[in-house]
């Protein structure tokens, strides 16, 4: 967003780490799914995301309007949603996209910045089955290709070009399923080799599984 759809770098940061929180209290896939729109799309989620904070914050006005009622993140969710359900939540939900923020985003994005980067060296490129994370396929190449759930309005990717302090990646864990540090690091070392230097994984409390780790 901070690249394709020039918005503002630390705004994108909150924004993602609100997204997180929601897919932490049980919308699934929620970021995926985002990423799957065009920028239209994303933009008016976008937006969304930006109101839906001003709700949560710890000295935020209860919303009263009927337009407050109204259902957010309309078509991405299958729950209703609205400003006057965060409000009434925000305490939780604030709690945790402070944690969010502290042990994920401002890991991956910096503490005051997301990492703005030349679109010149920021290209991403659509991978079929059989190259990437997803699984691997028998499937013809086009076949796979038009089975393909990105983000239409996305710029090429020449990783090559890309900065050594931005190949960061982040995974989230599907709920009670966490892998250890040595399970991530042997799983991309066995695909493409020593390219790991370190791996974070969320701080949690003893008995809590872990939801997010990054690597680079």
């Amino acid at each position: 967003m901070v690249c394709s759809m020039g918005k503002n770098a630390i705004q994108v940061k909150k924004v993602i780490a609100l997204w997180l929180v929601l897919e932490e209290i049980g919308y699934h896939d929620l970021i995926r799914a985002i990423n799957s729109f065009d920028n239209t799309t994303i933009e008016a989620l976008y937006l969304e995301a930006l109101q839906c904070l001003e709700c949560i914050q710890p000295n935020s006005i209860q919303p009263t309007g009927l337009s407050d009622q109204a259902q957010v993140f309309l078509g991405l969710i299958d729950e209703p949603m609205n400003r006057r359900f965060l409000y009434c939540k925000h305490d939780f939900i604030y709690k945790r996209y402070e944690h969010v923020m502290e042990t994920v985003c401002d890991k991956i994005f910096g503490e005051t910045n997301a990492v703005e980067v030349d679109e010149s060296g920021f290209r991403p490129v659509a991978k079929t089955y059989g190259q990437g994370l997803a699984g691997s396929s028998s499937s013809e190449p086009n076949e796979a290709t038009s089975q393909s759930n990105l983000n239409p309005d996305a710029i090429d990717f020449n990783p090559a070009e890309t900065p050594e302090e931005f190949r960061t990646i982040f995974l989230t864990f599907s709920m009670g399923y966490p892998l250890s540090r040595d399970e991530i690091i042997r799983f991309f070392t066995k695909k493409w080799g020593e390219v790991v230097k370190d791996v974070y994984i969320e701080r949690t409390e003893a008995g809590q599984d872990p939801q997010y780790e990054g690597w680079y």
